[in-house]
């Protein structure tokens, strides 16, 4: 069975929001590549001509088909369920773009390849402790959503598989009907992938199904998951970060040796991506 890794990367240029996705998603494949192994199959989903430097490190690059559903959005993640249908794994492990992976994982795939759809829903802060993400998820509580993360994610393509990504297609392209519908309280305005996700596991009765705490733990860096007593807007202005020689990460005093969500863009730096090439070869 045919496996690989998946990464979506559109980059974002409109004032006051730029962010290279494309060099974000250059920097998790080479970490991917060093931590489990060259022989680890990536794709990339994309709209962007990559840095002939960049292509190496990718075995598939392909193009965002259908059409571009996110021409008018800040976000750029209209496009996102498209993954399931271009992944060209029957096995996949997808992953936002402004994540490192700086640990093996291979054995993951022992464990999910009997799942047709898998999300994770227990998240860690930096120091390895349960990240409270209640700040950031107030619609899923009160209108008793599952706690789905795209940040890291699992499908196979089976037939239930399809069958959810062709619903959080109509959910895309209606999202605001479903979340005055199925998430009222708290109502969002604007949209998620983790929202659309939940909305559609809970209308195809597969919440329970779809979710796992156990699920590849991530280090969900936004500033109010960290269980601060006083939580900063940014991460990056309490705790610095460093990169030694061996690819070795550490936040404040912490080494993090998980997949890392870092989700402020200017952790990732020329150095930390100069060190990754290094190890990489």
């Amino acid at each position: 069975m045919s496996r690989g890794f998946g990464i979506f990367a559109q980059n974002i240029t409109a004032e006051g929001h730029e962010c290279d996705y494309i060099a974000q998603a250059y920097a998790l494949a080479l970490s991917i590549k060093i931590h489990c192994g060259k022989s680890e199959k990536i794709f990339l989903l994309t709209d962007t001509d990559l840095p002939d430097h960049y292509k190496n490190v990718f075995d598939q690059v392909i193009q965002i088909p259908w059409g571009d559903m996110a021409e008018n959005s800040l976000w750029k993640i209209e496009n996102r369920w498209k993954m399931y249908h271009m992944s060209p794994f029957e096995q996949t492990i997808v992953m936002d773009a402004d994540c490192l992976v700086l640990r093996d994982i291979t054995h993951w795939w022992e464990i999910l390849k009997t799942r047709d759809v898998c999300y994770g829903t227990a998240p860690i802060n930096y120091r390895g402790g349960e990240s409270n993400t209640s700040y950031y998820r107030k619609t899923f509580q009160s209108n008793d959503l599952p706690m789905v993360y795209n940040t890291v994610h699992y499908f196979r393509k089976t037939n239930k598989a399809k069958a959810f990504y062709e619903m959080v297609e109509i959910i895309v392209n209606n999202w605001q009907e479903f979340y005055l519908r199925y998430a009222p309280k708290n109502y969002q305005k604007w949209q998620s992938m983790d929202l659309t996700c939940a909305i559609a596991a809970k209308l195809l009765g597969m919440e329970n199904e779809i979710v796992d705490s156990n699920f590849i733990p991530f280090i969900h860096m936004k500033a109010k998951c960290q269980d601060w007593v006083h939580a900063p807007n940014r991460w990056m202005h309490v705790i610095g970060s460093y990169m030694n020689k061996k690819g070795e990460l550490k936040l404040g005093n912490h080494r993090i040796d998980d997949i890392l969500h870092y989700a402020e863009k200017d952790f990732l730096n020329t150095k930390i991506i100069q060190q990754l090439e290094k190890l990489y070869g």
